[in-house]
């Protein structure tokens, strides 16, 4: 066995301490470990959020959506729409229009976004859990029908599924307008809603959801759309169909995936789990710290064990890594025990969500009821390699000083 780790290894363990050696020692220990633990905790959590709400973003975000480089409507022939369509690793696709317009439902107004799609690709984008009020359907049969985001509904005054009473949507028209006639400067036709939808709060407030047919007659675009979007059938396939539809649309066309189409939401979320790993990192270091002043007490306290070790033949190298591992062992003891602590609390939340969102109580307007928690392997790779690196880093400096401070000449005093 290491020789200068044996014996810092009992150093760690001695009860024949300086109370105030032991004092400095553990109040860097518990500072590492509560680093730790909260790393764990605090970075699971934000995985989880950022897990919920990619599922979320996905519920009404494709996978990859074909828009164009220049403009805003554009055309893809029908050999080209086919060919994306028979890709093997796509689960569904559709022709994709959006627009801002004018709802009116009753005697309330308010305007939002309408977003015309193939009926069949409605099945794709798992709605069904967000509905309420109503079925997901927005076409059946010769009928058409809407689906409603709950922001949009609540400044209807909607309900939910209306068989009696339509939503009219008035769009601007093409071409001069007539000021003697300003009813004619609008294109409008009116759709049954179907029921109301919640997904996130940045589409509920703005959507409404139309078949594809409705939103072209409105428009009086029969063969253009904004874009074109693909769900895959598996996470793993969607830079493989990247390239494939690439290949077919040209180089006139962005192909974007979901992180691409909501480039904020994400960039702002890994920007406070950065900024949050920051935080607790300088706080551990604050606490390895501690430990330069633990080591040069601990030096003090042994200094005539230390001076014994070199006057029977030990190196001041050998001194030097004793007291180097003692505080390495403080560090990585104190992190992993942190590390475990975390992922038993992690594990707990996650199996009974013990921390609820809002309290959890009947009038939790949440999504979720409790913090979600979500383990990413490079999260315990990087604490791991932060404690270690602050192990290293604070015990090379006391180890190096205390060193050059023994003299043998101390053994006779």
């Amino acid at each position: 066995m290491n020789l200068s780790l044996f014996i810092a290894k009992r150093y760690f363990f001695s009860k024949k301490i300086s109370g105030v050696v032991h004092l400095i020692s553990g109040i860097s220990l518990a500072g590492i470990t509560v680093c730790s633990f909260a790393l764990i905790v605090i970075l699971s959590v934000f995985n989880g959020l950022e897990e919920t709400i990619s599922k979320l973003y996905n519920i009404f975000d494709s996978d990859l959506k074909v828009v164009p480089i220049k403009g805003k409507y554009f055309h893809l022939s029908r050999e080209q729409i086919n060919n994306i369509k028979k890709n093997q690793y796509i689960l569904g696709a559709s022709e994709v229009i959006e627009e801002n317009a004018v709802l009116k439902y009753g005697d309330k107004q308010t305007i939002a976004t309408f977003k015309g799609i193939d009926p069949p690709y409605l099945r794709t984008m798992k709605l069904d859990s967000g509905v309420s009020n109503g079925s997901t359907v927005i076409r059946d049969g010769e009928y058409n029908y809407t689906l409603v985001g709950s922001g949009v509904a609540a400044r209807l005054k909607l309900q939910g599924k209306d068989d009696f009473r339509q939503i009219e949507v008035y769009v601007p028209g093409k071409g001069e307008i007539n000021i003697l006639e300003p009813d004619n400067a609008f294109n409008h036709r009116g759709i049954y809603p179907s029921g109301r939808f919640s997904t996130v709060q940045e589409f509920d407030d703005h959507f409404i959801i139309v078949p594809l047919s409705f939103a072209r007659m409105l428009e009086d675009r029969p063969k253009e759309m904004t874009s074109f979007e693909i769900k895959a059938k598996n996470d793993k396939y969607i830079e493989q169909i990247r390239k494939d539809i690439a290949v077919i649309v040209g180089p006139n066309y962005k192909i974007l995936d979901r992180y691409e189409q909501e480039p904020t939401t994400y960039k702002v979320m890994k920007s406070e789990k950065f900024f949050v790993y920051l935080i607790l990192t300088f706080i551990m270091l604050i606490a390895a710290f501690n430990m330069v002043g633990g080591l040069l007490m601990l030096t003090i306290d042994k200094k005539q064990d230390l001076m014994a070790l070199l006057s029977m033949g030990a190196t001041q190298h050998t001194i030097r890594r004793i007291l180097f591992y003692e505080g390495l062992l403080l560090s990585v003891v104190g992190g992993i025990i942190g590390i475990i602590l975390g992922t038993l609390v992690s594990l707990g939340q996650q199996k009974y969500g013990w921390v609820k969102i809002n309290g959890g109580g009947e009038n939790n307007y949440f999504v979720l009821n409790s913090y979600p928690i979500a383990f990413q392997w490079s999260d315990f790779i990087l604490i791991v390699a932060t404690v270690i690196v602050l192990g290293l880093t604070a015990s090379w400096y006391p180890a190096v000083i205390a060193n050059k401070r023994l003299n043998i000449q101390d053994l006779k005093s």
